[in-house]
Protein backbone atom coordinates (compact mmCIF):
# COMPACT_ATOMS: atom_id res chain seq x y z
CA UNK A 1 0.00 0.00 0.00
CA UNK A 2 2.84 2.38 0.86
CA UNK A 3 4.31 2.04 -2.65
CA UNK A 4 0.90 2.51 -4.25
CA UNK A 5 1.06 6.21 -3.38
CA UNK A 6 4.42 6.55 -5.09
CA UNK A 7 3.26 4.59 -8.13
CA UNK A 8 0.32 6.95 -8.60
CA UNK A 9 2.74 9.88 -8.93
CA UNK A 10 4.93 8.28 -11.60
CA UNK A 11 5.09 9.95 -15.02
CA UNK A 12 3.78 7.99 -17.97
CA UNK A 13 7.28 7.78 -19.48
CA UNK A 14 8.27 5.24 -16.81
CA UNK A 15 6.84 1.89 -17.64
CA UNK A 16 6.73 -1.32 -15.64
CA UNK A 17 8.88 -4.27 -16.71
CA UNK A 18 8.19 -7.90 -15.93
CA UNK A 19 10.36 -9.94 -13.60
CA UNK A 20 12.92 -8.93 -11.02
CA UNK A 21 15.77 -11.23 -12.00
CA UNK A 22 16.16 -12.44 -8.40
CA UNK A 23 15.95 -16.19 -8.05
CA UNK A 24 18.23 -17.35 -5.24
CA UNK A 25 17.63 -17.11 -1.50
CA UNK A 26 20.81 -15.79 0.15
CA UNK A 27 22.32 -17.06 3.35
CA UNK A 28 21.68 -14.48 6.07
CA UNK A 29 25.00 -15.07 7.87
CA UNK A 30 27.08 -13.93 4.89
CA UNK A 31 24.85 -10.87 4.34
CA UNK A 32 25.48 -9.71 7.91
CA UNK A 33 29.19 -9.46 7.07
CA UNK A 34 28.57 -7.11 4.12
CA UNK A 35 29.78 -3.53 4.49
CA UNK A 36 28.52 -0.31 2.90
CA UNK A 37 31.93 -0.27 1.17
CA UNK A 38 30.54 -3.14 -0.97
CA UNK A 39 28.03 -0.63 -2.39
CA UNK A 40 30.53 2.05 -3.43
CA UNK A 41 29.45 1.46 -7.06
CA UNK A 42 26.18 3.31 -6.26
CA UNK A 43 27.94 6.60 -5.43
CA UNK A 44 27.33 9.49 -7.80
CA UNK A 45 24.50 11.37 -9.45
CA UNK A 46 22.13 9.57 -11.80
CA UNK A 47 19.47 11.26 -13.96
CA UNK A 48 16.76 10.60 -16.54
CA UNK A 49 14.74 13.27 -18.37
CA UNK A 50 11.57 12.52 -20.31
CA UNK A 51 8.10 13.91 -20.91
CA UNK A 52 8.89 17.42 -19.66
CA UNK A 53 10.20 16.16 -16.34
CA UNK A 54 13.23 14.54 -14.80
CA UNK A 55 14.19 12.09 -12.08
CA UNK A 56 17.49 12.34 -10.29
CA UNK A 57 19.09 10.16 -7.62
CA UNK A 58 22.34 10.96 -5.84
CA UNK A 59 24.25 8.66 -3.50
CA UNK A 60 27.19 9.67 -1.31
CA UNK A 61 30.35 7.63 -1.04
CA UNK A 62 30.39 5.16 1.87
CA UNK A 63 31.53 6.73 5.14
CA UNK A 64 30.96 6.00 8.80
CA UNK A 65 28.97 2.81 8.12
CA UNK A 66 26.43 4.46 5.81
CA UNK A 67 25.56 5.79 2.37
CA UNK A 68 23.12 8.68 2.10
CA UNK A 69 20.85 9.19 -0.91
CA UNK A 70 18.47 11.77 -2.31
CA UNK A 71 15.83 11.36 -5.02
CA UNK A 72 14.13 14.30 -6.71
CA UNK A 73 11.27 14.26 -9.19
CA UNK A 74 10.47 17.27 -11.32
CA UNK A 75 7.69 18.06 -13.77
CA UNK A 76 8.39 21.11 -15.89
CA UNK A 77 10.07 23.68 -13.69
CA UNK A 78 8.66 22.33 -10.43
CA UNK A 79 9.83 19.66 -7.98
CA UNK A 80 6.94 17.37 -7.08
CA UNK A 81 8.57 14.78 -4.81
CA UNK A 82 11.65 14.30 -2.64
CA UNK A 83 12.98 11.12 -1.09
CA UNK A 84 15.70 10.88 1.51
CA UNK A 85 17.40 7.49 1.82
CA UNK A 86 20.14 5.78 3.74
CA UNK A 87 21.82 2.42 3.65
CA UNK A 88 23.29 1.65 7.05
CA UNK A 89 25.20 -1.15 8.67
CA UNK A 90 23.11 -2.78 11.39
CA UNK A 91 24.59 -5.36 13.76
CA UNK A 92 21.22 -7.12 13.94
CA UNK A 93 20.26 -7.17 10.23
CA UNK A 94 23.39 -6.48 8.18
CA UNK A 95 22.73 -3.65 5.69
CA UNK A 96 19.40 -1.84 5.98
CA UNK A 97 17.82 0.48 3.38
CA UNK A 98 15.69 3.31 4.78
CA UNK A 99 13.44 5.56 2.70
CA UNK A 100 11.22 8.50 3.51
CA UNK A 101 9.05 10.50 1.05
CA UNK A 102 8.44 14.24 1.21
CA UNK A 103 6.21 16.69 -0.60
CA UNK A 104 7.74 20.05 -1.58
CA UNK A 105 8.69 22.01 1.53
CA UNK A 106 10.00 18.75 3.08
CA UNK A 107 6.51 17.91 4.33
CA UNK A 108 6.59 14.15 5.11
CA UNK A 109 3.98 11.85 3.67
CA UNK A 110 1.20 11.11 6.15
CA UNK A 111 1.70 7.35 5.60
CA UNK A 112 5.27 7.64 6.92
CA UNK A 113 4.63 9.83 9.97
CA UNK A 114 5.70 6.99 12.27
CA UNK A 115 9.06 6.52 10.59
CA UNK A 116 10.77 5.58 7.36
CA UNK A 117 10.24 2.47 5.30
CA UNK A 118 12.99 0.09 6.51
CA UNK A 119 14.07 -2.85 4.35
CA UNK A 120 16.98 -5.28 5.00
CA UNK A 121 19.46 -6.44 2.38
CA UNK A 122 18.19 -9.64 0.78
CA UNK A 123 20.83 -10.37 -1.88
CA UNK A 124 24.10 -8.86 -3.08
CA UNK A 125 25.85 -9.50 -6.37
CA UNK A 126 28.43 -7.78 -8.54
CA UNK A 127 27.12 -4.18 -8.75
CA UNK A 128 23.65 -5.35 -7.73
CA UNK A 129 21.84 -5.06 -4.39
CA UNK A 130 18.37 -6.34 -3.50
CA UNK A 131 16.53 -5.06 -0.43
CA UNK A 132 13.34 -6.91 0.48
CA UNK A 133 10.80 -6.55 3.27
CA UNK A 134 10.21 -10.13 4.48
CA UNK A 135 6.69 -9.28 5.70
CA UNK A 136 5.27 -7.46 2.67
CA UNK A 137 7.71 -8.58 -0.07
CA UNK A 138 8.27 -4.95 -1.12
CA UNK A 139 11.50 -5.13 -3.07
CA UNK A 140 14.05 -2.52 -4.16
CA UNK A 141 16.69 -3.67 -6.65
CA UNK A 142 19.67 -1.45 -7.53
CA UNK A 143 21.84 -2.58 -10.42
CA UNK A 144 24.64 -0.75 -12.19
CA UNK A 145 25.66 -1.46 -15.77
CA UNK A 146 28.50 0.71 -17.13
CA UNK A 147 27.24 4.30 -16.76
CA UNK A 148 23.61 3.49 -15.90
CA UNK A 149 21.81 2.71 -12.68
CA UNK A 150 18.62 0.68 -12.87
CA UNK A 151 16.23 0.82 -9.92
CA UNK A 152 13.37 -1.69 -9.77
CA UNK A 153 10.65 -1.22 -7.20
CA UNK A 154 8.17 -4.01 -6.70
CA UNK A 155 5.24 -4.30 -4.37
CA UNK A 156 2.22 -6.04 -5.85
CA UNK A 157 2.13 -6.73 -9.58
CA UNK A 158 4.61 -5.54 -12.18
CA UNK A 159 7.73 -3.70 -10.96
CA UNK A 160 8.43 -0.09 -11.82
CA UNK A 161 11.79 0.46 -13.46
CA UNK A 162 13.87 3.63 -13.43
CA UNK A 163 16.87 3.70 -15.77
CA UNK A 164 19.12 6.61 -14.87
CA UNK A 165 22.36 7.69 -16.56
CA UNK A 166 25.45 8.75 -14.65
CA UNK A 167 25.92 12.51 -14.51
CA UNK A 168 28.72 12.83 -11.93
Amino acid sequence: MRLFLLFSLLPLSLSPCAGTGVDASPERASLQEVSVEDLDWMAGTWRHAAGGGATEETWSTPMGGSLVGMFRWTKGERTTLFELMSIEESTEHGLVFRLRHFHPGLVPWESEKNGPLTVPLFDLGDQRAVFENPDSHERFVYERTKDSLEIRIQSDGEPLVFRLDRVE
